[in-house]
């Protein structure tokens, strides 16, 4: 975990908040950093340096340049600088963070991140970069709060860490830790309740899956669009267990006549429990409703859907 945390840092957590400014260069300048072109965008940085020598963001910005061409002092520096010219402003302090973990320096990161919430408590990625510091220090308890705090502010970079934590380490532990902060604190958040739900179905936690999609089929919006994937991962669960009577039983708590899959989930129940013309009836409505294409058996098709 320590590791790993370190190494997300400089890559996950350059969200760059968009400073509102009336400086027409220093908008091109975060157009050029946004696209890469990090000289460029110097270039125009350093000129407003010396023409607005107390516009802070200018400061941030280079610091964020300095700290992707790994010229940590002088990342630091510029970070430093934007802090003190706005006392208000709490995200190069955020960054330092990030830089200071980079450098393996967790009592710095621990001490900025602090600062960077007490200027800023909804900036999600200072809670984050404040617990992994915390983390690396062996301060668990400590960790997960501000990793709760910073789902409950944004589960999205939080989700987006656990998803890092398959794609780029293939590691199904780390990518638990933080799918169930964004869950825990966001249960009726699609995202939250499709990932953690999809992690524990791959790794054959099947009866923790169920419990977390049935939270998202009993908070969600049913106008999510997303809606539909829980639904159906809840109650195709179900009916793995060949718990045909509570599908029947519930199927319609929360949707309509016009929803297909409650049409699909409840057509297969009632094959389950040996109801055939009750069958035939619900999975006729489904395939209109869904436009689906109709298979050639649909005997031979409800066993194969039951084994799944």
């Amino acid at each position: 975990m320590k590791k790993i945390t370190i190494l997300l840092l400089l890559s996950f957590f350059h969200l760059v908040l968009i400073s509102q400014s009336n400086i027409p260069e220093f908008e091109k300048a975060q157009e050029l950093y946004g696209e890469g072109k990090l000289k460029k965008a110097e270039k125009i940085l350093k000129k407003i340096e010396k023409s607005n020598p107390d516009f802070a963001p200018c400061y941030y910005y280079l610091g964020l340049i300095y700290q992707d061409t790994e010229e940590y002092a002088k990342a630091e520096e510029y970070y430093l600088i934007a802090g003190e010219k706005d006392q208000s402003y709490g995200e190069p302090y955020s960054d330092l963070a990030s830089l200071m973990l980079a450098q393996n320096n967790s009592e710095k990161a621990i001490e900025y991140g602090k600062i960077s919430i007490q200027r800023d408590d909804t900036n999600a990625k200072a809670f984050i970069n404040l617990a992994s510091a915390q983390l690396q220090i062996g301060q668990a308890e400590e960790a997960d709060k501000n990793f709760r705090k910073a789902a409950k502010l944004d589960p999205d970079q939080i989700i987006e860490l656990g998803e890092l934590m398959i794609t780029q380490y293939n590691n199904a532990e780390f990518a638990e830790y933080y799918f169930k902060f964004a869950f825990e604190e966001n249960p009726a958040y699609a995202p939250a309740v499709m990932n953690l739900g999809k992690l524990y179905r791959l790794t054959k936690r099947t009866e923790d899956a169920l419990e977390v999609y049935k939270k998202g089929y009993e908070l969600m919006d049913v106008n999510d669009k997303r809606y539909d994937y829980v639904y159906g991962s809840y109650f195709r669960i179900l009916l793995a267990y060949k718990k045909y009577q509570e599908v029947l039983n519930t199927a319609y708590d929360r949707v309509d006549e016009n929803f297909y899959s409650a049409h699909f989930v409840t057509a297969l129940a009632n094959y389950g429990l040996g109801n055939k013309e009750i069958f035939k009836e619900k999975i006729k409505k489904y395939f209109k409703l869904s436009s689906k294409q109709r298979p050639a058996n649909l005997e031979t098709w409800a066993k194969a859907m039951l084994q799944l």
